[in-house]
């Protein structure tokens, strides 16, 4: 019998790491599913089993979004892993989930207030917690990492210039006005412009206005447009301060979004809840897509 692993939500990111968990999971993993509305955490539970090859008990059940009920307490006890693929914001409470009934703790999100939250409370956890661990922050800052490492060790130096690295999750097409699809949460989209990134410049810890340092780069014969964005660097600014002269992260993206980003939000009120109204208004122009692709990039 394999692992009893808790996912928290029910959408997209939840259904791929699902699918693929009890697909690829080394004995028969046991899922349960929760969401705040049941309905859909039991149309991602059938879709996983009607998705595998191989046996994998799956469950769904009602994440209520304020009390914890009997049913929370019950799968809680049981799990042995909590995979959060909530919106960030939501974060903390999970986490505190994982340590009270004693779960090792895994997220994806590149929400900076609240990873610092976690890593607070998990100071005393017995369990394991391990944040930012998708894609970006993720896998890119694991690469870039690994490139430093590589580099001080071929050059027998312990200090460089420049640490850099970009991730897009892009459509193969594109059309006016915003020149995007979203392949992943509206809302991470937005609260990773809105929000401060961090980088470093001369050595030290320097943060910078998302979409402040706009910039063309060619990758395999294709334009594409750079800017920062927060949250995608992870630690790595703090790991690295005093070793790295420059590190910053950002999402790479087709020509023209990035200028369609800065008129929504210059349009908005001052006294709007900036990360909402964006991801509304992103929301009603922008359709969801399939198609989409990876494109990675870091340099040191």
């Amino acid at each position: 019998m394999g692992h009893k692993i808790v996912i928290a939500g029910a959408g997209g990111i939840a259904s791929a790491v699902g699918l693929i968990i009890a697909e690829w999971a080394e004995g028969a993993p046991q899922l349960f599913i929760g969401n705040r509305t049941l309905d859909k955490a039991q149309q991602l539970a059938q879709w996983i089993k009607d998705g595998v090859t191989k046996p994998c008990e799956v469950k769904a059940f009602l994440l209520s979004e304020n009390d914890t009920t009997s049913e929370m307490e019950s799968v809680f006890r049981e799990g042995d892993i909590l995979l959060d693929c909530l919106p960030g914001s939501l974060a903390p409470r999970m986490a505190g989930y994982a340590k009270e009934y004693g779960m090792h703790y895994v997220n994806l999100t590149e929400y900076v207030a609240e990873t610092k939250e976690i890593m607070t409370l998990a100071k005393d956890a017995e369990t394991g917690f391990v944040l930012q661990s998708g894609l970006a922050p993720g896998y890119i800052d694991l690469l870039a990492h690994h490139l430093f490492l590589e580099f001080c060790k071929a050059n027998k130096v312990d200090k460089v210039d420049s640490l850099e690295f970009k991730v897009g999750a892009l459509t193969h097409h594109a059309v006016a006005p915003h020149y995007y699809g979203f392949t992943w949460s509206p809302i991470g989209v937005a609260t990773e412009y809105i929000k401060e990134a961090e980088t470093l410049r001369n050595y030290k810890i320097k943060p910078r206005p998302s979409l402040s340092e706009r910039a063309t780069i060619i990758i395999d014969g294709i334009a594409y447009e750079e800017d920062l964005t927060s949250g995608g660097a992870a630690d790595l600014p703090h790991a690295l301060e005093g070793k790295v002269g420059n590190l910053d992260y950002k999402t790479l993206r087709h020509p023209g979004h990035y200028a369609w980003v800065d008129h929504q939000i210059k349009g908005m009120e001052k006294d709007d809840d900036t990360v909402a109204t964006l991801q509304r208004v992103m929301g009603e122009a922008i359709p969801h897509i399939e198609d989409d692709q990876i494109v990675l990039y870091a340099a040191v």
